[in-house]
């Protein structure tokens, strides 16, 4: 099993809800051997495994690219907007 998909798998699909129904404590929880063991999990084949982990963590690159833009768009807005509306003190 690809590792990526099993992590997408138990964070995002109904296995992560079953293993939380059986996890234990308050302040820290544990989740014990036996009770991944009694999760059961729907798989397709190694490849598309694979493929489904490649295709969500390129989406991953996508979104952390979108965020570095934003965050420089934002920049440029508050540099116009700054030299545009100048305060009366530096005047």
């Amino acid at each position: 099993m690809d590792s990526v998909f099993l992590a997408l798998m138990l964070t995002y699909g109904q296995p992560h809800y079953d293993v939380a129904n059986r996890a234990q404590g308050k302040s820290v929880v544990h989740i014990y051997n036996d009770d991944i063991k009694q999760t059961s999990l729907m798989y397709p084949s190694l490849d598309e495994q694979r493929a489904i982990g490649e295709y969500f963590r390129n989406l991953d690159e996508l979104i952390a690219a979108k965020r570095k833009s934003i965050v420089k768009l934002r920049n440029i807005k508050k540099a116009c907007l700054s030299k545009m509306f100048v305060n009366d003190t530096e005047l």
